[in-house]
Protein backbone atom coordinates (compact mmCIF):
# COMPACT_ATOMS: atom_id res chain seq x y z
CA UNK A 1 0.00 0.00 0.00
CA UNK A 2 1.49 3.11 -0.90
CA UNK A 3 2.03 6.44 1.68
CA UNK A 4 -1.16 6.92 3.35
CA UNK A 5 -2.38 10.43 2.72
CA UNK A 6 -5.20 11.48 4.60
CA UNK A 7 -8.43 13.83 3.81
CA UNK A 8 -10.88 15.06 6.11
CA UNK A 9 -13.92 16.00 4.66
CA UNK A 10 -15.75 17.18 7.36
CA UNK A 11 -15.20 18.49 10.87
CA UNK A 12 -15.79 17.52 14.55
CA UNK A 13 -14.02 16.79 17.82
CA UNK A 14 -14.34 14.18 20.84
CA UNK A 15 -18.01 16.74 21.90
CA UNK A 16 -19.04 15.96 18.13
CA UNK A 17 -18.93 12.46 18.57
CA UNK A 18 -20.28 11.99 21.69
CA UNK A 19 -23.75 14.18 20.60
CA UNK A 20 -24.03 10.95 18.40
CA UNK A 21 -24.48 8.63 21.31
CA UNK A 22 -27.52 9.24 21.71
CA UNK A 23 -30.08 6.70 21.82
CA UNK A 24 -30.78 5.88 18.07
CA UNK A 25 -29.07 7.94 15.53
CA UNK A 26 -30.13 11.45 15.09
CA UNK A 27 -31.34 12.81 11.98
CA UNK A 28 -31.42 16.15 10.69
CA UNK A 29 -34.09 17.72 8.41
CA UNK A 30 -30.98 17.76 5.63
CA UNK A 31 -29.73 14.63 6.29
CA UNK A 32 -30.42 13.62 2.77
CA UNK A 33 -29.24 16.17 1.39
CA UNK A 34 -25.75 16.00 2.84
CA UNK A 35 -25.53 12.41 2.01
CA UNK A 36 -25.98 13.28 -1.26
CA UNK A 37 -23.10 15.82 -1.11
CA UNK A 38 -21.10 13.31 0.25
CA UNK A 39 -21.52 10.92 -2.32
CA UNK A 40 -20.33 13.57 -4.95
CA UNK A 41 -17.49 14.21 -3.01
CA UNK A 42 -16.46 10.74 -2.30
CA UNK A 43 -16.98 10.02 -6.26
CA UNK A 44 -14.98 12.72 -7.03
CA UNK A 45 -11.91 11.82 -4.47
CA UNK A 46 -12.06 8.25 -5.52
CA UNK A 47 -10.36 7.53 -1.41
CA UNK A 48 -8.99 4.03 -1.11
CA UNK A 49 -10.65 4.03 2.10
CA UNK A 50 -13.17 5.89 3.82
CA UNK A 51 -12.81 6.45 7.48
CA UNK A 52 -15.91 6.81 9.39
CA UNK A 53 -14.77 9.02 12.90
CA UNK A 54 -18.11 8.53 14.32
CA UNK A 55 -21.65 6.68 14.24
CA UNK A 56 -23.32 9.84 13.17
CA UNK A 57 -20.63 9.97 10.71
CA UNK A 58 -21.32 6.36 9.32
CA UNK A 59 -24.42 6.79 9.09
CA UNK A 60 -24.23 9.09 6.58
CA UNK A 61 -21.30 7.29 5.11
CA UNK A 62 -22.41 4.11 4.34
CA UNK A 63 -25.47 4.71 1.97
CA UNK A 64 -23.14 7.94 0.45
CA UNK A 65 -20.26 4.99 -0.31
CA UNK A 66 -22.87 2.27 -1.27
CA UNK A 67 -20.70 -0.35 -0.97
CA UNK A 68 -18.02 0.98 -3.48
CA UNK A 69 -15.94 2.05 -1.66
CA UNK A 70 -13.95 0.86 2.22
CA UNK A 71 -15.51 1.59 4.97
CA UNK A 72 -13.78 1.70 8.36
CA UNK A 73 -16.10 2.87 11.34
CA UNK A 74 -14.31 4.17 14.51
CA UNK A 75 -16.94 3.04 17.50
CA UNK A 76 -17.03 5.66 20.20
CA UNK A 77 -20.03 4.97 21.84
CA UNK A 78 -21.81 2.25 24.32
CA UNK A 79 -24.89 3.93 23.32
CA UNK A 80 -28.25 1.51 22.39
CA UNK A 81 -28.10 1.33 18.96
CA UNK A 82 -31.17 -0.47 18.16
CA UNK A 83 -32.16 -1.84 14.63
CA UNK A 84 -29.81 0.95 13.42
CA UNK A 85 -26.65 -1.29 15.03
CA UNK A 86 -27.28 -4.13 12.14
CA UNK A 87 -27.01 -1.70 9.62
CA UNK A 88 -23.86 0.45 11.17
CA UNK A 89 -21.80 -2.77 11.69
CA UNK A 90 -22.80 -4.67 7.72
CA UNK A 91 -22.12 -1.40 6.24
CA UNK A 92 -18.32 -0.91 7.08
CA UNK A 93 -15.50 -3.44 6.28
CA UNK A 94 -14.04 -2.78 9.35
CA UNK A 95 -14.99 -0.95 12.75
CA UNK A 96 -12.73 0.22 15.05
CA UNK A 97 -13.90 -0.11 18.50
CA UNK A 98 -12.05 2.42 21.42
CA UNK A 99 -12.51 -0.28 23.92
CA UNK A 100 -14.10 -3.74 24.62
CA UNK A 101 -16.78 -2.59 25.92
CA UNK A 102 -17.60 -0.82 23.07
CA UNK A 103 -16.45 -4.49 20.66
CA UNK A 104 -19.04 -6.20 23.08
CA UNK A 105 -21.52 -3.70 22.65
CA UNK A 106 -21.07 -3.71 19.08
CA UNK A 107 -20.70 -7.87 18.94
CA UNK A 108 -24.46 -8.40 18.98
CA UNK A 109 -24.97 -6.59 15.59
CA UNK A 110 -23.19 -8.70 13.51
CA UNK A 111 -19.35 -10.51 13.07
CA UNK A 112 -17.12 -9.71 15.30
CA UNK A 113 -14.54 -10.55 13.83
CA UNK A 114 -15.12 -7.24 11.96
CA UNK A 115 -14.41 -5.51 15.39
CA UNK A 116 -11.30 -4.20 15.95
CA UNK A 117 -10.02 -3.11 19.60
CA UNK A 118 -7.80 0.19 19.23
CA UNK A 119 -7.72 2.16 22.43
CA UNK A 120 -7.38 5.94 22.17
CA UNK A 121 -3.92 7.76 23.01
CA UNK A 122 -2.38 10.28 23.52
CA UNK A 123 0.51 12.86 23.38
CA UNK A 124 2.41 12.06 26.76
CA UNK A 125 5.21 14.09 25.96
CA UNK A 126 2.95 17.18 25.86
CA UNK A 127 0.76 16.02 28.68
CA UNK A 128 3.43 15.86 31.32
CA UNK A 129 3.83 17.79 34.82
CA UNK A 130 6.88 19.13 33.80
CA UNK A 131 5.11 21.10 30.53
CA UNK A 132 1.62 21.35 32.64
CA UNK A 133 1.18 22.87 35.54
CA UNK A 134 -1.86 23.80 38.17
CA UNK A 135 -1.06 26.53 39.85
CA UNK A 136 -2.58 29.61 38.56
CA UNK A 137 -5.99 27.50 38.73
CA UNK A 138 -5.52 26.88 42.26
CA UNK A 139 -4.85 30.61 42.98
CA UNK A 140 -7.94 30.90 40.51
CA UNK A 141 -10.13 28.85 43.09
CA UNK A 142 -8.64 30.49 46.14
CA UNK A 143 -7.30 27.14 47.34
CA UNK A 144 -4.43 27.33 49.96
CA UNK A 145 -1.25 25.58 50.50
CA UNK A 146 -1.84 22.09 50.28
CA UNK A 147 -5.58 22.08 50.64
CA UNK A 148 -7.01 19.21 48.32
CA UNK A 149 -8.76 19.24 45.57
CA UNK A 150 -11.16 16.75 44.07
CA UNK A 151 -12.10 17.49 40.27
CA UNK A 152 -14.75 15.68 37.91
CA UNK A 153 -14.22 16.71 34.23
CA UNK A 154 -16.63 15.92 31.67
CA UNK A 155 -19.75 16.94 29.71
CA UNK A 156 -22.36 18.09 31.39
CA UNK A 157 -24.79 15.64 30.73
CA UNK A 158 -26.70 13.12 33.17
CA UNK A 159 -25.18 9.85 31.76
CA UNK A 160 -21.50 11.19 33.52
CA UNK A 161 -23.17 10.80 36.95
CA UNK A 162 -22.40 14.04 38.33
CA UNK A 163 -25.35 13.45 41.64
CA UNK A 164 -23.13 10.60 42.31
CA UNK A 165 -19.96 12.58 42.15
CA UNK A 166 -21.97 15.25 44.98
CA UNK A 167 -23.05 12.78 47.32
CA UNK A 168 -19.44 11.39 47.09
CA UNK A 169 -17.95 15.15 47.71
CA UNK A 170 -20.50 15.27 50.77
CA UNK A 171 -19.04 11.68 52.48
CA UNK A 172 -15.31 13.01 51.26
CA UNK A 173 -15.97 16.67 53.04
CA UNK A 174 -16.73 15.25 56.63
CA UNK A 175 -13.96 13.25 56.79
CA UNK A 176 -11.79 15.89 55.14
CA UNK A 177 -13.37 19.20 55.74
CA UNK A 178 -10.37 21.35 54.25
CA UNK A 179 -11.24 19.36 51.22
CA UNK A 180 -12.54 21.46 48.20
CA UNK A 181 -14.19 20.20 44.87
CA UNK A 182 -14.31 21.09 41.06
CA UNK A 183 -16.62 20.27 38.37
CA UNK A 184 -15.74 21.08 34.82
CA UNK A 185 -17.57 20.92 31.48
CA UNK A 186 -20.81 22.20 29.64
CA UNK A 187 -23.61 21.39 28.26
CA UNK A 188 -21.97 21.89 24.64
CA UNK A 189 -24.97 21.38 22.29
CA UNK A 190 -27.67 22.27 24.84
CA UNK A 191 -29.63 18.70 25.20
CA UNK A 192 -29.95 19.44 28.90
CA UNK A 193 -30.63 22.82 29.69
CA UNK A 194 -32.06 22.53 33.38
CA UNK A 195 -29.28 19.73 34.23
CA UNK A 196 -26.97 22.41 35.51
CA UNK A 197 -29.19 23.78 38.05
CA UNK A 198 -30.64 20.25 39.27
CA UNK A 199 -27.10 19.48 40.03
CA UNK A 200 -26.51 23.00 42.01
CA UNK A 201 -29.91 22.15 43.97
CA UNK A 202 -28.43 19.06 44.82
CA UNK A 203 -25.37 20.73 46.15
CA UNK A 204 -27.76 22.76 48.08
CA UNK A 205 -29.64 20.02 49.65
CA UNK A 206 -26.34 18.31 50.64
CA UNK A 207 -25.07 20.81 52.07
CA UNK A 208 -21.65 21.01 49.74
CA UNK A 209 -22.61 24.59 47.97
CA UNK A 210 -19.50 26.79 49.12
CA UNK A 211 -17.47 23.27 48.87
CA UNK A 212 -18.56 22.50 45.07
CA UNK A 213 -17.27 24.80 41.79
CA UNK A 214 -19.46 24.16 38.75
CA UNK A 215 -16.79 25.92 36.32
CA UNK A 216 -18.38 24.90 33.20
CA UNK A 217 -16.75 24.63 29.65
CA UNK A 218 -12.51 25.03 30.01
CA UNK A 219 -10.05 25.42 27.51
CA UNK A 220 -7.87 24.85 30.29
CA UNK A 221 -8.93 21.33 31.33
CA UNK A 222 -5.28 20.00 31.47
CA UNK A 223 -4.05 22.62 33.90
CA UNK A 224 -7.23 22.26 35.98
CA UNK A 225 -6.82 18.69 35.84
CA UNK A 226 -2.81 19.31 37.28
CA UNK A 227 -4.37 21.49 39.82
CA UNK A 228 -6.27 18.01 41.40
CA UNK A 229 -4.95 16.24 43.97
CA UNK A 230 -7.45 13.66 42.85
CA UNK A 231 -9.79 12.98 39.67
CA UNK A 232 -12.95 11.18 40.32
CA UNK A 233 -14.74 10.01 37.31
CA UNK A 234 -18.25 8.14 38.94
CA UNK A 235 -19.92 6.86 35.32
CA UNK A 236 -20.55 3.31 35.03
CA UNK A 237 -20.88 3.88 31.29
CA UNK A 238 -17.73 5.56 29.97
CA UNK A 239 -16.94 4.17 26.48
CA UNK A 240 -13.49 4.97 27.04
CA UNK A 241 -12.44 7.76 29.11
CA UNK A 242 -9.25 10.14 27.98
CA UNK A 243 -9.51 12.65 30.56
CA UNK A 244 -8.55 9.74 32.46
CA UNK A 245 -5.38 9.09 30.49
CA UNK A 246 -4.83 13.15 30.62
CA UNK A 247 -5.04 12.57 34.65
CA UNK A 248 -2.33 9.53 34.55
CA UNK A 249 -0.28 11.29 32.39
CA UNK A 250 -0.08 14.25 34.50
CA UNK A 251 0.78 11.52 37.16
CA UNK A 252 -2.76 11.86 38.74
CA UNK A 253 -4.42 9.12 41.19
CA UNK A 254 -7.21 8.75 39.84
CA UNK A 255 -10.48 6.68 41.44
CA UNK A 256 -13.08 5.74 38.89
CA UNK A 257 -15.96 2.79 38.60
CA UNK A 258 -15.02 -0.42 37.73
CA UNK A 259 -16.99 -0.75 34.28
CA UNK A 260 -16.20 -0.13 30.67
CA UNK A 261 -13.37 2.02 29.65
CA UNK A 262 -12.26 2.92 32.94
CA UNK A 263 -11.89 -0.88 33.92
CA UNK A 264 -9.70 -1.16 30.58
CA UNK A 265 -6.79 1.57 31.64
CA UNK A 266 -6.64 1.15 35.43
CA UNK A 267 -4.67 -1.27 37.30
CA UNK A 268 -5.99 -1.20 40.49
CA UNK A 269 -4.35 -0.41 43.43
CA UNK A 270 -1.29 0.22 41.20
CA UNK A 271 -2.31 3.22 38.95
CA UNK A 272 -5.69 4.57 39.81
CA UNK A 273 -8.33 2.73 42.25
CA UNK A 274 -11.05 0.98 41.13
CA UNK A 275 -14.72 1.20 42.42
CA UNK A 276 -18.11 -0.66 42.74
CA UNK A 277 -20.33 1.39 40.12
CA UNK A 278 -22.18 3.31 42.22
CA UNK A 279 -21.09 3.05 45.29
CA UNK A 280 -20.82 5.99 46.82
CA UNK A 281 -19.68 4.63 50.00
CA UNK A 282 -16.66 3.31 48.61
CA UNK A 283 -16.02 5.94 46.21
CA UNK A 284 -15.77 8.27 48.73
CA UNK A 285 -13.78 6.13 51.03
CA UNK A 286 -11.33 5.34 48.01
CA UNK A 287 -10.67 9.53 47.84
CA UNK A 288 -10.29 10.06 51.26
CA UNK A 289 -7.55 6.90 51.73
CA UNK A 290 -5.36 9.21 49.70
CA UNK A 291 -6.55 12.62 50.90
CA UNK A 292 -4.97 10.94 53.93
CA UNK A 293 -2.57 9.30 52.74
CA UNK A 294 -0.57 11.51 50.28
CA UNK A 295 2.32 9.32 50.49
CA UNK A 296 0.69 6.56 48.68
CA UNK A 297 -0.33 9.41 45.80
CA UNK A 298 2.74 9.83 44.43
CA UNK A 299 3.31 6.46 43.80
CA UNK A 300 0.65 5.81 42.31
CA UNK A 301 0.93 9.04 40.07
CA UNK A 302 4.01 7.90 38.87
CA UNK A 303 2.91 4.25 37.72
CA UNK A 304 0.00 5.88 35.89
CA UNK A 305 2.33 8.17 34.02
CA UNK A 306 4.59 5.04 33.39
CA UNK A 307 1.31 3.02 31.99
CA UNK A 308 0.07 5.85 30.07
CA UNK A 309 3.58 6.14 28.05
CA UNK A 310 3.80 2.10 27.51
CA UNK A 311 0.32 1.71 26.52
CA UNK A 312 -1.48 4.54 25.78
CA UNK A 313 0.52 6.65 23.28
CA UNK A 314 -0.50 7.98 20.34
CA UNK A 315 2.30 7.23 18.01
CA UNK A 316 0.80 3.69 19.31
CA UNK A 317 -2.84 4.23 18.33
CA UNK A 318 -1.95 5.54 14.29
CA UNK A 319 0.40 2.52 13.75
CA UNK A 320 -2.47 -0.12 14.88
CA UNK A 321 -5.05 2.52 12.75
CA UNK A 322 -2.55 2.35 9.59
CA UNK A 323 -2.61 -1.68 10.18
CA UNK A 324 -5.74 -1.43 9.83
CA UNK A 325 -6.12 0.54 6.72
CA UNK A 326 -3.46 -1.17 5.04
CA UNK A 327 -5.57 -4.55 5.49
CA UNK A 328 -8.99 -3.03 4.25
CA UNK A 329 -6.88 -1.62 1.52
CA UNK A 330 -5.47 -5.45 0.70
CA UNK A 331 -8.88 -6.84 0.56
Amino acid sequence: MPRLKRRPVTRGGRAAEHRSAAPGLRTSPGALRATIRLRRLIARLRPAIIHANSSRAHAYTVPAACRRWPVVWHARDLAPLGIAGWFLVRGANRVIAISRAVAKSLARHGDPARVTVIHNGIDAESISPDRIQGDRVRAELGLGAGQPLIGMVGQLVPWKRHPWFLEAAARIASAVPQARFAVAGGDLFGDHPDYESELRARARSLGVTERVRFLGHRADALQLIAACDVLLHPTECEPFGRVILEAMALAKPVVAANAAGPAEIIEHSLSGLLVAPGDIDKMAAAVVGLLQRPEERAPIGARAREQVVRNFSITQTVSRIETVYREVARG
